[in-house]
C-alpha cells in the first residue's frame, strides 16, 4: 500500500538511513527521547521514519484508519480529503505521546514546551509542513476536556 503511494507521489527516493529502535513491541506511549529521533527535513525522511520500527509501532498503536495512514504517507498538500485525513492521523499520533492530555489542558506555552520536549521530530516536522501548532493545541485541548 505505502509502496504504491510512494511510487506515484513527488519527491520520494530511497529512504535515508535512520537509527531504528530494535524493540518491535508496541509501546503504550512514546519515550521522551526516541532512539530514532533524527532530524527530519523533508517528506522522504518522514516516510523513512514511518517505515522504521519506531514509526511502525507508533502507527499500530495509534489505530489509524487506512485513509489516515495513506494520508501520512502522501505528499499531497492540495486535496482536502488527504489534508483532513492527515490531520486526523496526526492527532491520533499525538495522543500516543506521553503527557498529551496534561499538556493540552495547560497553557499554550506549557503545551509548546511538551511538544518540543516529548514529540518526535518527525511528527513535529509533518505538523510544521502543513498545520498551525495553535490549531493542533486547540483540537487536543478539546479532546482532553
Amino acid at each position: 500500500m505505502a509502496t504504491a503511494l510512494v511510487a506515484v507521489t513527488v519527491g520520494f527516493g530511497a529512504p535515508t538511513a535512520m537509527a531504528a529502535q530494535e524493540n518491535t513491541t508496541v509501546a503504550r506511549s512514546l519515550p521522551a527521547a526516541p532512539a530514532s529521533d533524527a532530524d527530519v527535513t523533508n517528506h522522504t525522511e518522514f516516510v523513512s521514519y514511518l517505515n522504521s520500527a519506531e514509526g511502525q509501532a507508533l502507527l499500530a498503536e495509534a489505530d489509524l484508519t487506512s485513509a489516515e495512514r495513506d494520508a501520512l504517507y502522501s505528499s499531497d498538500t492540495t486535496t482536502d480529503v488527504v489534508v483532513q485525513s492527515r490531520l486526523s492521523g496526526i492527532i491520533k499520533l499525538l495522543k500516543k505521546v506521553r503527557g498529551w492530555a496534561a499538556a493540552a489542558r495547560a497553557s499554550y506555552s506549557k503545551f509548546k514546551d511538551w511538544y518540543n520536549d516529548k514529540v518526535p521530530r518527525a511528527i513535529r516536522w509533518v505538523i510544521s509542513w502543513g498545520y498551525d501548532l495553535y490549531t493542533i493545541y486547540t483540537i487536543l485541548r478539546n479532546a482532553a476536556s
